[in-house]
């Protein structure tokens, strides 16, 4: 029996076959350890006799790196998938899950159910769409996720994986959390299998709504590629812009973002919060896009509500003069951007993506203020050179409108918030935090759960 896969190159990484219910974390007996070749594929031999194993990938030898390792058949530890080794002396080969760095697009709408054939997502609804001109070797995609009119007093939406059949597979975590009468937002970066497993010659991603109906609208921000040279590097949040020192943005206005005087010598996209406050009108959204992009305002990256303030997270592309712009749909609004990295060439980290793990027993359901949980590299699949981890945070059964800030233990506090709740609702926003030590600070009492999503680390 030899399943063979070929795919991008990730040469020289260690290959472990750990017993399915990896215990100690141990490799199971009679294990012959290979390496990559020069194309990425691994020849795993065991000589054990019916034995249930999945694969798990050391990005090097003091790394603990549980990413996802393709076969016809096997995943990784995260889903506890399994490929029977059989009688006897088996081969199988794998094709691992690289790093990949950042390649921003023009922001793009990939789905809009409200123009779809398919109409809106109904309860327990999965729906497919491909994801045009990214290429087949991507490992993530990057989206700005926005659900609206939905009918349930609250739901949640997921990104599912596929199980082996093809089928969408059980969500277990959320990555946005819908309101009736409300639009929101959330940044998503969604890990996607290679066309080498899938079969399709054009990367696709499946959402998942819980309940009630709502239409989704995703725009592609970008997608990570282990052929691509921009990295992510990492700052300590800078304010570079704040309306409320000027003038806020008004109906259907435009204006520039300064970027350049701050952005490093071949940076390419900014990864930033942008924060509305103050809104006039009922509902409005914001665009963040390349400064002097004609299309720009035909997306979004948050949503301006009267009395309310909203932060989301967001990668843009850096346009003339390496600056962006913003653009406000409706009445006036003060919007906040704070840069906290960098997508620089030839330098920074590549991210991982994981199989998204919730650390629920963490910090809920107990109500906190201000708090620090440690997240175990061989628990979360973290590779010891981590600098950075990708976390979506949600909050509900929050007491009054208050703010959480997300930040590592060896990072100063940042001055702006990851996401705002609000009595009433649950909210989900994307954050990055540079420690594996993750302090919290609420302003409020709230409920909170966090996922962690990937990674990013220099191998």
């Amino acid at each position: 029996m030899r399943d063979s896969v070929t795919g991008a190159p990730v040469p020289g990484m260690t290959v472990m076959v750990m017993a399915a219910d990896g215990s100690s974390g141990e490799p199971i007996f009679n294990l012959n350890y290979v390496y990559s070749d020069s194309l990425g594929g691994y020849a795993i031999e065991e000589g054990c006799t019916g034995v249930e194993s999945v694969v798990l990938v050391d990005a090097a030898f003091d790394a603990p790196y549980a990413g996802q390792s393709y076969g016809l058949h096997a995943t990784d530890m995260s889903r506890a998938t399994t490929f029977p080794l059989g009688g006897g002396r088996v081969e199988q080969d794998v094709l691992v899950t690289p790093g990949g760095r950042f390649v921003p697009v023009q922001p793009r709408r990939a789905l809009d159910t409200r123009t779809d054939p398919g109409g809106p997502l109904g309860p327990g609804q999965s729906r497919r769409f491909a994801l045009d001109g990214v290429p087949a070797d991507a490992t993530a995609v990057v989206l700005n996720l926005t659900a609206t009119e939905g009918s349930a007093q609250t739901s949640f939406v997921s990104a599912v994986v596929d199980d082996e059949s093809g089928a969408p597979g059980t969500p277990t975590t959320s990555v946005l959390n819908t309101e009736r009468g409300r639009d929101v937002a959330n940044l998503v970066t969604v890990g996607i299998a290679p066309s080498q497993v899938t079969g399709l010659a054009r990367p696709e991603v499946t959402l998942y709504n819980n309940a009630g109906t709502t239409h989704l609208v995703a725009d592609l921000a970008g997608y990570y590629t282990p052929t691509s040279d921009a990295g992510y590097v990492k700052i300590d949040a800078v304010r570079a812009f704040d309306s409320r020192t000027t003038t806020a943005l008004g109906e259907r206005e435009r204006r520039r973002v300064p970027l350049g005087a701050l952005a490093p010598a071949g940076a390419v996209a900014a990864m930033v919060t942008v924060t509305t406050t103050e809104g006039t009108a009922a509902t409005s959204y914001v665009s963040a896009f390349p400064a002097g992009a004609q299309d720009g305002p035909s997306t979004s990256v948050v949503n301006a509500y009267r009395g309310d303030d909203i932060a989301n997270l967001a990668i843009v592309p850096l346009g003339d003069g390496q600056d962006v712009e913003l653009y406000n749909d409706r009445g006036d609004t003060d919007v906040i951007v704070d840069v906290t990295g960098w997508f620089v060439r030839g330098q920074g980290s590549m991210y991982f993506p994981l199989d998204t793990q919730r650390v629920a027993d963490r910090i809920a359901p107990t109500i906190f203020r201000s708090t620090s949980f440690i997240l175990d590299p061989d628990e979360f699949g973290l590779s010891s050179s981590a600098e950075a981890v990708m976390l979506n945070v949600t909050t509900y059964g929050a007491t009054r409108p208050t703010y959480l800030k997300v930040w590592g233990y060896d990072e100063p506090e940042p001055a702006t918030s990851a996401t705002n709740a609000r009595p009433g609702a649950d909210v989900a926003a994307a954050a990055v935090a540079g420690s594996w030590i993750v302090d919290i600070h609420n302003s409020g009492d709230a409920y909170g759960v966090i996922d962690v999503t990937g990674f990013f680390a220099n191998r």
